[in-house]
C-alpha cells in the first residue's frame, strides 16, 4: 500500500522531534507515531502491537513521569495512607509515623508506586501484544494483579524503613532497594507469563 499524506507528515514529525536534542521531544514524537498507527492499522494488525508496546514505553519513561509531578500530593499520600494501614502507624499527608516515637518517615516522589505502576503496565502490554492476547476481563484482571503486586512491594520496602530505622540507608538506596526492585520485576513478569500461559505455550 503506498504512503498516505498523513503517514509523510507523521514521519516528518517524528523524524524532527528525534532531531531536538531532549529526551521528552523524543518520546512526544514516539507517542504521536504509536497514536497513529493504532489509529489506522486494523485491530489484528502487527503494526499495531507493535505500536501499543511503544506507547507503553512512553508511559513508563515521559507520561508516568508526568502524572506523577502533576499529581504528586494524592499519590504520595496514597502511599502513605497503605503504610499506615499496614503497621498501624500515624499518618500526615505523605508523613508516617508510629505514636510516640520521634522518628518521622517523609514519603518523596523517588518511592512511589507510580514509576513501578507504569513499568509493570509496559510488561504486561508486551506479554500481552507479544504472543496476541485477545483483550478481555481475564486479561485485565491480571494486568491489575500486577498493578497491586507493584503497590504491595513499594508499600512493604517503605514499612520496612519505618519498622527498621537502623538500616533506613540499605533499605532505601542499598540491597533493600534491590531486593525489591528485582522481586517486582520477578513477580509482575510472572504475572503477565501466566496470565497469558495459554497463548504462549498453547492450549492443553
Amino acid at each position: 500500500m503506498p504512503a498516505m499524506r498523513s503517514d509523510w507528515a507523521v514521519a516528518v514529525g517524528a523524524a524532527a522531534a528525534a532531531l531536538v536534542p531532549l529526551a521528552i521531544a523524543s518520546m512526544i514524537g514516539l507517542s504521536l507515531v504509536a497514536l497513529y498507527a493504532i489509529a489506522t492499522s486494523r485491530p489484528d494488525a502487527p503494526l499495531r502491537r507493535a505500536a501499543l508496546i511503544f506507547l507503553a514505553v512512553t508511559a513508563a519513561l515521559l507520561w508516568g513521569r508526568l502524572v506523577l509531578a502533576t499529581f504528586s500530593r494524592p499519590l504520595l499520600d496514597l502511599d502513605a495512607s497503605f503504610v499506615a494501614a499496614l503497621l498501624g502507624a500515624e499518618r500526615e499527608g505523605n508523613m508516617i509515623w508510629f505514636a510516640g516515637e520521634p522518628l518521622r518517615l517523609i514519603i518523596a516522589p523517588g518511592c512511589s508506586s507510580m514509576q513501578g505502576l507504569s513499568l509493570a503496565l509496559l510488561l504486561w502490554v508486551t506479554v500481552n501484544q507479544l504472543f496476541a492476547v485477545p483483550f478481555s476481563w481475564r486479561a485485565v484482571g491480571w494486568c491489575v494483579a500486577a498493578l497491586v503486586a507493584t503497590i504491595a512491594i513499594n508499600v512493604l520496602r517503605i514499612g520496612a524503613m519505618l519498622v527498621f530505622p537502623a538500616r533506613f540507608d540499605a533499605i532505601h538506596t542499598g540491597w533493600g532497594y534491590h531486593l525489591a526492585m528485582w522481586a517486582t520485576l520477578i513477580v509482575v513478569n510472572l504475572l503477565c507469563v501466566y496470565g497469558a500461559r495459554h497463548e504462549i505455550f498453547g492450549r492443553r
